[in-house]
């Protein structure tokens, strides 16, 4: 058995898969098995990954038709002989060479390992991640994800700054929903949510590449505003009910979860006249999701919803074009 499996859903990226790999490959770590999963590449992924498996045989690649990122990660993951799993997207990359070693010395006995990250970009690798402010060992994934939404409270539900123990994985029978987009928002809480031991790396591990053209999450439409709404609405449902829970983790993962109504709303606007009107309805339908939300902003926004949603969605789009002339950034 290796120590780590490597999970890579490769879809038209022949410009950033070498700099992922190569990533891997100059690592001082070296007990791993890649694998590699090309979605239907329409590009020249695909026959890169055939080079790399051909050159190193701690690699191997599986060819699909395109079905989607989850049903990538979801055939790596049979494939997967290694004690701990390690999720890589194929535009991002490790930090630098002695990412693995750092992450093995602290694997041992826990479920989860969490690391910090930092974007692709970013000056002077500023951490993006929460774990810089956490404690280095937590008894049990509840603490971790308590201490985690107190450092911040719109944390994003990623799994590659994780290495998550094989065993465990399989224990609890977690998959990746196939079919639908944000699906790591989701399924990680679950995944954490369980866990007995969590082992947490401050330092800069991952590097995450944002709004790459042509990513999956930066060209929004009704399908995929639909997906995060549904998400977002379906984790809230579930909080709710459980018993599990104590009542301030409660609270805060019932307000992360409404800030998926808060990203939908932020960027209705910029997607087309059909879809726009579908999601708004989705929208007017879903204003519930709002109740759970804590911040200030939020609750203003929840105020002016309740009297009128295309006031408040007026009153945004406003907003955000003086943002525009003051140079701040604005979704594409």
């Amino acid at each position: 058995m290796v120590k780590f499996s490597i999970i890579i859903p490769v879809y038209d990226v022949e410009e950033y898969l070498p700099e992922c790999v190569e990533s891997i490959l100059s690592q001082t770590f070296t007990d791993y098995e890649v694998i590699l999963i090309d979605d239907g590449s329409a590009d020249s992924s695909g026959a890169l990954c055939d080079q790399y498996a051909r050159r190193h045989p701690a690699f191997q690649v599986i060819h699909q038709e395109n079905k989607g990122q989850s049903s990538a990660r979801n055939e790596g993951l049979k494939r997967a002989r290694g004690e701990y799993l390690l999720f890589v997207d194929s535009d991002d990359f490790y930090f630098d060479i002695h990412c693995l070693r750092r992450i093995s010395e602290r694997a041992d006995g826990c479920d989860l390992v969490a690391f910090n990250w930092t974007i692709a970009g970013q000056a002077s690798g500023q951490p993006a991640g929460p774990q810089a402010g956490l404690a280095g060992n937590y008894a049990n994934g509840a603490e971790y994800l308590t201490d985690v939404l107190r450092e911040n409270p719109a944390y994003p539900w990623y799994p590659w700054p994780y290495a998550i123990r094989t065993a465990y994985w399989r224990e609890f029978g977690f998959r990746f929903r196939e079919g639908i987009v944000y699906e790591d928002t989701e399924l990680i809480y679950r995944v954490l949510l369980p866990a007995r031991r969590v082992c947490v790396i401050s330092d800069i591990t991952y590097v995450y590449r944002q709004h790459r053209p042509r990513s999956t999450t930066n060209a929004p439409n009704a399908r995929r505003l639909s997906n995060l709404l549904e998400a977002g609405e379906k984790n809230i449902q579930e909080v709710c009910r459980r018993q599990d829970i104590s009542p301030e983790l409660k609270k805060m993962l019932l307000n992360n979860f409404s800030n998926c109504y808060w990203a939908v709303f932020g960027i209705v606007d910029y997607i087309g006249d059909a879809d726009r009107n579908i999601v708004k309805r989705q929208l007017a339908e879903k204003k519930w999701m709002f109740r759970y939300s804590t911040g200030v902003k939020s609750r203003v926004k929840a105020a002016v919803c309740r009297v009128n949603l295309s006031l408040a969605l007026w009153l945004w789009r406003i907003w955000m074009m003086t943002k525009r002339e003051r140079g701040c950034y604005v979704p594409d």
